[in-house]
């Protein structure tokens, strides 16, 4: 196992939310760690207020293109800080959902 899919989770079959309709092979996609307790667009790069907003859920296999782990934390990363994120190719959409 990689050091990043401690912190990201499974990149093979990564859940990317959105309320974006459109997310195809070769887009880039943002990630924040995986214990993350807050609605984070995957798309956009961005928290949003509520969950509800994140209409649309792609599986996905992913491969990491960069990493910002400046300011991660890991006992402080789940709801208010401190978060490592990471910017991602899609190789494949398995799934998309709503």
């Amino acid at each position: 196992m990689r050091f990043e899919d401690d912190i990201f989770g499974d990149l093979k079959e990564y859940k990317v939310w959105s309320d974006e309709s459109d997310l195809k092979e070769n887009d880039t996609v943002m990630l924040v760690n995986s214990n993350c307790e807050f609605p984070y667009d995957n798309i956009k790069g961005c928290f949003e207020k509520h969950s509800k907003d994140l209409m649309y859920c792609y599986v996905c296999e992913l491969e990491i293109l960069e990493t910002d782990l400046s300011g991660y934390v890991p006992e402080k990363s789940n709801n208010g800080g401190c978060y490592a994120f990471a910017e991602c190719r899609v190789v494949k959409v398995i799934e998309k959902s709503y």
